[in-house]
Parts: C-alpha cells; structure tokens; sequence
C-alpha cells in the first residue's frame, strides 16, 4: 500500500512537468507567432515604400541578415530595435504592434 502512494506521487510529479513542459511550448508558439506577424507587418511596409532590406537595416543599424530573421519571424528582438526600424519606416511602431493594420 505504501508503495503505490509513492508510486502515484511519482506519476503526479511527473504529469505535473509534463504539463508545465507543455504550457510552457504553446506560450513559445504563441510568443512565436506573435513575433512572425509583426515581421510580416515590418516587411509590408517596407516593400509598400519601396525600400530594400540593406537600406532598412543600414538606417536601423542592424545587419541585412537580422533584417531579413525579423521579418520571416526567425529571430526575437528588442524593442528599441522594433522602434527603430519603424523611425526608418516612418511609421508609428504601435501599427507594428497592433492587430489593427492591414498587410
């Protein structure tokens, strides 16, 4: 009797990181989606102004490469970078962050 309450401890212990484990994934790919969809936005905007991503990265003072991650969602990023990219874009970084803009 005593080993199968330890043993039941065990598999709540257990399912309980399973459980975090798995909560933890969908806040990442939520986080992850969240990131893409203001890459998509940063990308529209560019191309609506007929920048290249090299001019874009040149006045943020980032690289091409960190551009181009931005924009296909690949990569996090600060919000100071979001604000200066949406200096460059002559935009205010709130339509970067709200749901609101068409793309």
């Amino acid at each position: 009797l005593h080993s199968t309450s330890r043993r039941q401890r065990q598999m709540c212990i257990r399912d309980r990181l399973i459980l975090q484990k798995n909560k933890s994934v969908v806040g990442e790919i939520m986080f992850s989606k969240k990131f893409k969809k203001i890459g998509l936005k940063i990308a529209y905007y560019r191309k609506r102004k007929a920048l290249k991503q090299m001019e874009v990265a040149e006045k943020a003072g980032i690289s091409c490469s960190y551009l181009s991650k931005i924009e296909t969602g690949k990569v996090r990023y600060s919000l100071a970078v979001l604000i200066q990219i949406a200096k460059v874009l002559e935009i205010d970084p709130e339509e970067l962050l709200t749901d609101g803009s068409s793309y």
